[in-house]
Order: structure tokens, then sequence, then C-alpha cells
């Protein structure tokens, strides 16, 4: 599948939001690839320790695996907790 692309001069994500791809329940189903590309990223953490700001990819319930995230950025800023994360989890 074609990769999810944001391309713009400033991106700031905050208040729980996310950039992300996901795949669930689906075998052998990988989430999307994910590129970024700015002069300036900031990731701001989310609203508690349940409800985290971020930018990710992620495989649940044995899908597959979690995609690729490309960051083509100038200035990168992760504050508050605010997370990149690409995963695969499995149930069972």
């Amino acid at each position: 599948s074609a990769p999810v692309i944001v391309n713009a001069g400033r991106i700031e994500v905050r208040g729980g939001a996310e950039i992300a791809t996901a795949t669930h329940s689906l075998a052998g189903v990988n989430a999307g690839s994910l590129m970024i590309k700015a002069d300036e990223l900031t990731v701001l953490g989310g609203l508690n320790q349940y409800r985290q700001g971020g930018i990710f990819t992620k495989s649940t319930n044995g899908a597959g695996r979690g995609g690729d995230i490309r960051l083509e950025v100038r200035n990168l800023r992760l504050l508050e907790g605010g997370e990149v994360i690409t995963e695969a989890q499995n149930t069972g």
C-alpha cells in the first residue's frame, strides 16, 4: 500500500492528537508506512497517562508488523511525553 505522507512547513501534534496508521485483526496485513516532511515538528504529550499524543504505526491482534515511520524534519521537539512509536502487539 502507498504510504501516508504529511508535508507542511510546521506541524504541531498536541492534546492527545495522533498522526497514525494501524491495522487490526487481519493476519499478515501490516500497518501502513508514514512519512512526515516539515521544517518543524513538535509533538506534545497527551491529556493523561492513558491518552498520549504522538506519531504511531500500530498492528494489533496478531495482524502484521507496525509500519515504517520516516521523519524528514529540520527541528524535532518531543515534549511532555510526546512519542514516536512503531509497534506490533499480539494477543494470546
